[in-house]
């Protein structure tokens, strides 16, 4: 509603609809059943968004719908953030595609959040890179122990 009051203001009328969460990927993204789509989605700890930005991914393999012309070099990325082992090329594949992304201006991203970790008192050795990307916080995982 607030970006729907917004565009309001340069003269843009939006209808703003609600879709469960279920059925948003089927009935709208695949159906490509939008003009303007505002979501929001959760791909677990280590996300592969090549699913949304890969030049192959788009339906019904996928849901890539931006209707950009393939990009060999974020595919390379992309590939590369869902295969590699090695935390600093993954940190540096996850930048290029983040990069790549930003050129390419497939989608508007408004929001990214931060991430608060609770951990119980009984584990020691915890600690948070205060760099890289998302997947960069599992990084000193193989050093908790629970005491």
């Amino acid at each position: 509603a607030e970006v729907a009051r917004q565009l309001s203001g340069v003269g843009i009328t939006a209808s703003v609809v609600k879709q469960d969460e279920a059925t948003f990927p089927a009935q709208v993204i695949q159906a490509k059943a939008f003009q303007l789509a505002i979501a929001s989605w959760d791909n677990g700890a280590d996300p592969d968004v090549a699913t949304y930005w890969r030049s192959s991914a788009a339906p019904p393999n996928g849901f890539a719908v931006s209707g950009a012309p393939a990009d060999a070099f974020l595919d390379r990325d992309l590939d590369s953030l869902a295969t590699l082992n090695d935390s600093h090329a993954r940190i540096q594949a996850a930048q290029n595609v983040a990069t790549q992304l930003q050129d390419d201006l497939p989608a508007v991203f408004l929001y990214a959040p931060t991430v608060t970790y609770v951990v119980r008192d009984t584990y020691q050795g915890v600690s948070l890179p205060t760099t890289g990307g998302a997947a960069a916080r599992f990084d000193t995982l193989p050093v908790w122990r629970h005491g």
